[in-house]
């Protein structure tokens, strides 16, 4: 499978290849198409494109997922990027990369909240409530410039609630918080694109040349994460903190049973965007 490595910051792209994914942070908005205003504490994004540009995204982003919840989008929407991330180890990747949209298929969305993410945007959405807080569906948006197409870069719904915070330091706690996403509902490839090559090569070191063209051992690594995940399936997030150039995002690993486990996961900025430096139990 063609590993992309996702830098959720300014611009790199990609999504799991199982079971459907997840993720938290949504403003509620009176009717089912959300208001086009950004958060307005929001920083500005790195590569931002124009007003315009920004609001096509915004428009395209509700397109998607009002297509997305409906059983009607399309792997053609997918980057090819992330479709070939999505569909890894596949021998027909069109067929896998649409069968993987499909199990998004579910409850309409009734808020969404937008966030300006290196090229594109990032919509948090959160699907109509019922009596059980509802899982929010994290998606990014390109930006395409004087066109009316858009792509999809990145998609995962979080096993995990309350939504985050996101509207501050927004890509560097969306790498952190989608990397504990999903390790937890188990999307190991898109777990490991969100950690930086040094981090993963000193965690797995390669052990024959295929690994060496990896740049570390896919086995090693995965169980690394496993032993992370443990039995956890969801997660409570604290208040994200700066260290110098780097963050952390800390909080508890929960569920089924009463059991909990603090954990902490370091990010840093590195090349496109943002990446997991480190994470641990506590």
């Amino acid at each position: 499978m063609k590993f992309v490595r996702l830098a959720v910051l300014v611009g790199v792209c990609l999504v799991p290849a199982c079971n459907k994914p997840a993720a938290p942070v949504a403003t509620p908005t009176s009717a089912a198409k959300p208001a086009t205003g950004t958060a307005s504490t929001a920083p500005a994004a790195p590569n931002a494109g124009s007003p315009s540009d920004e609001a096509a995204a915004r428009d395209a982003g509700h397109e998607f997922l009002t297509a997305l919840k409906a059983g009607r989008a399309t792997a053609a929407t997918l980057t090819s990027e992330f479709r070939a991330l999505v569909a890894a180890g596949s021998g027909a990747p069109d067929w896998a990369s649409q069968h993987w949209l499909d199990e998004f298929k579910g409850d309409a969305v009734a808020s969404q909240l937008y966030l300006p993410l290196g090229d594109g945007v990032l919509v948090a959405a959160t699907p109509i409530a019922g009596a059980d807080p509802k899982p929010t569906t994290y998606c990014k948006i390109l930006r395409t410039p004087g066109a009316s197409k858009y792509a999809v870069a990145w998609l995962h719904t979080s096993p995990s609630r309350p939504p985050v915070e996101l509207s501050t330091d927004t890509a560097a706690k969306f790498a952190g918080v989608a990397f504990v996403d999903t390790v937890l509902t188990k999307q190991t490839r898109l777990a490991e694109s969100l950690i930086a090559p040094a981090a993963a090569k000193k965690l797995a070191p390669p052990l024959d040349d295929e690994d060496a063209k990896l740049g570390y051992n896919r086995g090693i690594l995965t169980i690394k994460l496993n032993g992370f995940r443990e039995a956890f399936t969801s997660a409570t997030f604290g208040p994200a903190v700066k260290a110098g150039a780097n963050l952390t995002v800390s909080g508890e690993l929960t569920g089924p049973g009463s059991e909990r486990r603090k954990f902490v996961v370091t990010v840093a900025p590195g090349g496109s965007g943002w990446f997991v430096e480190d994470f641990r139990h506590e």
